[in-house]
């Protein structure tokens, strides 16, 4: 395609970008993929807000019993007033096994009225109790769940160690049949102390027995146990169940705000990018017009680039020496006409017209060379067939 085609049709295809509003070289793009990008942003922002607001609501679902005081608080029992055994629970049902605990610590009449808590493992209850006659001295006037000192604290999971209390020490172990034992000391422990405690324990040697440790104290008691005592009362059971129907009502009233807030988020996106799409089809369509009002220019342009390019093929005779002083051999008269040439040579005195014609058809550049008759005196006129569009162009380097 020659110079001047090609920049007929780069003016044509900048004026329809321009009257569409693109500029040369700006990359129309969908907005569908960058509104689905936002939108996946926006969803997964909401998901975490959602995970973050329902980790608060169950945190305050949780405290919200004990401060509408149907639940009681927990208190810690300080462990100078709370003692450790095991009593086996084999055979009995978890329905049981509170009511099964409390009776055997009354047979034992160890105290008037027995608090505890308990832990099974293994069909045996691991239990901490105490006398609820003195908490209730300690703890006047108030509905609470006391909560021995050592479930205030790390577990200890091997080993022996030495700790400092908030009344008196403790010595703490476990041996490798994983048996629990732990005694209660008003001082730290003298060094034949810690040898009695360990052969109670079955340990030929221990830790760092001579230096007791204060361990941090926890927000929460260690999770896993169940206490009873009459500090704290059992709320009737049609209001927990009042207070369960209520905290569901306002659990599903959250979720379903929180649910609609998503949802009118998800619309106002969906508006956003049915205006964009909008926009992007009134500009397809301005194009589409624009290319239609050019069509009929585009397709001149391409009438013009299959015909045959006289201006090369004359270039072509010149370059060659078919015509010029060379030759001595002038063009008198070029007639183009339906895929032919009817061209007049004026010969010169050293020109031949066989060697014209032989010249001629050397060049490839003409599929069929006739003469044609009466020329003028001087010349030779010749009827020159240029090859079909489809047809293979000549080497013009020959």
């Amino acid at each position: 395609m020659r110079a001047s085609q090609r920049k007929i049709m780069h003016t044509t295809t900048a004026t329809a970008y321009k009257i569409a509003g693109w500029q040369p070289g700006q990359h129309f793009q969908c907005p569908t993929s960058h509104s689905t990008r936002k939108i996946n942003v926006t969803s997964t922002r909401l998901q975490i807000q959602l995970g973050a607001a329902t980790e608060q609501l169950r945190q305050l679902l949780l405290a919200l019993p004990r401060w509408l005081g149907f639940l009681p608080g927990l208190q810690l029992m300080p462990r100078k007033y709370c003692h450790y055994t095991r009593i086996p629970l084999k055979g009995i049902p978890e329905k049981h096994q509170a009511p099964a605990i409390r009776l055997r610590l009354q047979q034992l009449a160890i105290f008037p009225q027995t608090g505890f808590c308990f832990q099974v493992q293994n069909e045996e209850a691991h239990i901490w109790y105490w006398d609820d006659e003195q908490a209730k001295l300690m703890f006047a006037g108030q509905r609470i769940q006391p909560w021995p000192e050592p479930l205030w604290r790390a577990p200890l999971e091997q080993g022996v160690r030495s700790l400092r209390c908030s009344e008196g020490f403790e010595l703490e172990g476990i041996n490798d049949q994983q048996i629990y034992r732990t005694r209660w000391l008003q001082n730290p422990p003298t060094p034949q102390e810690q040898q009695d405690f360990l052969r109670d324990l079955g340990q030929n040697q221990g830790g760092d027995l001579n230096t007791p440790v204060l361990l941090p104290r926890m927000r929460r008691p260690v999770a896993g146990w169940r206490g009873q005592s009459a500090l704290a009362p059992t709320v009737p059971g049609w209001l927990m169940l009042f207070t369960a129907a209520l905290l569901i009502l306002i659990l599903a009233g959250t979720l379903e705000g929180v649910k609609i807030q998503r949802l009118k988020t998800e619309l106002a996106n969906q508006k956003q990018e049915k205006h964009k799409l909008q926009q992007a089809t009134e500009a397809l369509a301005k194009l589409e017009a624009t290319l239609q009002e050019q069509t009929p220019e585009i397709e001149r342009i391409n009438q013009l680039s299959e015909q045959p390019r006289q201006s090369v093929l004359l270039a072509e005779l010149a370059r060659k020496g078919i015509l010029g002083s060379a030759s001595d051999v002038y063009l008198s008269e070029w007639l183009y006409r339906s895929n032919s040439v009817s061209a007049t040579f004026r010969l010169g005195g050293k020109a031949n017209a066989s060697e014209l014609i032989t010249a001629l058809e050397k060049t490839g550049l003409f599929s069929d060379i006739g003469l044609i008759p009466d020329p003028p005196r001087g010349m030779i006129k010749l009827q020159l067939q240029l090859p079909q569009p489809d047809d293979a162009e000549p080497d013009t380097e020959k």
